[in-house]
């Protein structure tokens, strides 16, 4: 495997290697995927129209393991823009350990970019600027959290980014208290009579 990527190839499997992917090619689908939407289908099917435009069909479909790589790609490529690859647990000891989440640079974090005893030098109407704000869908993608996939497919990221593996999950909902859902009273139903 050592091999390969210093020719810079990334291997389809990581046992009974048979077929790799270039760097290249996979950062190039890593740009098209981001700036115009192509998916891995048809960029394999472009890459297959280069190869031999005629004859496409004999050139060897490598959909899926193109689709594998490209997913174990960007996950590495995570890593190593955050720094996990690089040892960065060592000087953010305020984050989580495996941590692949971007924090705010300008948002507060006591003890890392702002004073330990900075809030209490704040004067009531300044309380805002202590206050830190953890948001999961600051780029409006919550929506595709929760989307059909195939059951074979597994966690890469293990936990490291906003959403928890599927265990610490579970023991946390057994832990949480029953909540009981609340219907509208008379107070409700009348503010929204007027809009009747």
């Amino acid at each position: 495997m050592a091999q390969l990527l210093n020719a810079r190839l990334f291997p389809c499997t990581f046992k009974d290697i048979k077929s790799a992917i270039t760097f290249n090619a996979l950062k190039q689908f890593q740009i098209h995927h981001l700036e115009s939407k192509v998916v891995a289908m048809d960029y394999c099917g472009s890459l297959r129209r280069l190869t031999d435009n005629a004859f496409t069909a004999s050139v060897l479909d490598m959909y899926e393991n193109f689709l594998r790589c490209s997913h174990w790609w960007g996950v590495l490529t995570t890593r190593i823009r955050l720094g996990q690859e690089h040892g960065i647990d060592k000087l953010l000891v305020n984050h989580p350990i495996g941590n692949t989440v971007l924090y705010c640079p300008s948002c507060p974090e006591p003890g890392f970019n702002m004073d330990l005893k900075m809030p209490n030098k704040l004067s009531p109407e300044l309380r805002h600027l202590r206050q830190q704000r953890d948001t999961l869908d600051g780029n409006f993608h919550c929506t595709k959290s929760s989307k059909n996939s195939d059951p074979k497919s597994y966690l890469l990221y293990k936990g490291s980014g906003f959403f928890p593996t599927n265990t610490v999950l579970k023991d946390h909902l057994a832990q949480a208290p029953a909540t009981v859902e609340v219907t509208p009273g008379a107070k409700i139903d009348a503010c929204g009579s007027h809009m009747r």
